[in-house]
């Protein structure tokens, strides 16, 4: 979930008004645990598409050590919020 949230921040980084975002796929490798103390999440946008964003997490804990790695794509669509491709399946399910 921090990853995650990272790697949304990341891409909003890159996108123009009236843009959005939806995560596509999002791959995480927990490495380490974390049992207590902070957790400090990075993400860079390694790759910016026309419509598809790929962005790198990583988590560490704060010694330095890596608790998880994540890689997420993201499909950025729309001139206003709400205007992905299958929006209205969505409202109809309850999720947009």
């Amino acid at each position: 979930s921090l990853s995650s949230e990272t790697a949304a921040h990341a891409v909003m980084t890159t996108l123009n008004p009236g843009e959005d975002m939806v995560t596509v796929e999002l791959k995480n490798n927990f490495l380490a645990p974390a049992s207590k103390g902070r957790l400090i999440a990075e993400s860079t946008v390694f790759k910016r598409g026309r419509t598809l964003i790929i962005v790198d997490s990583i988590v560490r804990d704060e010694q330095g050590k890596d608790i998880s790695r994540s890689s997420a794509t993201l499909m950025c669509e729309g001139e206003a919020p709400g205007t992905f491709r299958g929006a209205a399946e969505w409202k109809e399910c309850g999720m947009g």
